[in-house]
């Protein structure tokens, strides 16, 4: 059966049961790697568990086509594994838009949700089309060039030139057909007439230099949700754990304290 694999810094045995889980999601083309920075930081009073997407890292590429409505479940089933009833929730970039999904259809499992670098729509339906073409015809290297500038900012890149290095060679290590139906899921998903049903509480962590998505879009959906708040990060591209792994991880920290 398909299913989610994760990472954590602690063995199984403490993650069980658990009501101090806090379950992180990566964007499309890294993996559970792309949290590293931001652990050493999260505190010993929560247990973090980093999930790979369907073909990255530790998760084998599933069998099907899946939605993102299928990876919300599959985050069910994972805390299910670790026998977990409740937890809080952070995800970047198609994982944020997991979290929507979460928080639309599972909210009596989630205590908080944080949505960074995301949207109850991400992009549109050519753009994606158009990306699953160009992976499927030349692979996730040809994406490097573009997506080095659209994840992380040029001063950034002068002054961490190994950490950009790090998430383009896990790009790259990205098999097509996994990143091809990312793409497809994405192209499909659109969440902007339910997430007024959001009824758990929920931060939106909005980078202020993220090319992904605007300002506006954060805003939007800020007005949407009842009584969820709207952090913006200053001078951060897409890719805001690994370029602000301390102020990521602090404002998702504080939500997945004071909510549980």
């Amino acid at each position: 059966m398909d299913q989610l694999e994760f990472y954590s810094p602690l063995p199984v045995e403490e993650l069980l049961g658990s009501q101090k889980i806090l379950i992180l999601g990566p964007s499309l083309g890294t993996t559970h790697e792309a949290w590293s920075r931001s652990l050493s930081f999260i505190g010993d009073d929560i247990k973090p568990v980093v999930f790979d997407l369907p073909g990255h890292g530790r998760t084998k590429e599933f069998d099907a086509d899946w939605s993102i409505e299928d990876l919300a479940d599959q985050v069910i089933a994972l805390a299910d594994r670790l026998e977990v009833r409740q937890f809080s929730y952070a995800g970047l970039s198609l994982s944020g838009a997991v979290g929507y999904a979460l928080a639309i259809n599972h909210s009596s499992r989630l205590s908080s949700v944080s949505i960074i670098g995301s949207a109850p729509k991400l992009g549109s339906q050519d753009t994606w089309r158009a990306r699953e073409e160009q992976v499927l015809e030349f692979g996730t290297k040809s994406l490097v060039a573009q997506t080095s500038e659209r994840w992380f900012t040029k001063s950034f890149a002068e002054r961490k030139p190994e950490v950009v290095e790090q998430f383009m060679q896990m790009l790259s290590d990205i098999p097509a057909q996994s990143y091809a139906q990312a793409c497809r899921a994405l192209a499909r998903f659109d969440v902007w007439d339910k997430i007024s049903e959001i009824d758990i509480p929920t931060l939106i962590v909005h980078a202020g230099e993220d090319k992904v998505v605007s300002l506006q879009d954060a805003e939007r959906a800020n007005g949407l949700i009842q009584g969820s708040g709207l952090i913006e990060i200053s001078g951060v591209a897409h890719q805001a754990a690994a370029e602000a792994p301390e102020v990521t991880i602090k404002h998702v920290s504080f939500y997945a304290r004071k909510f549980r």
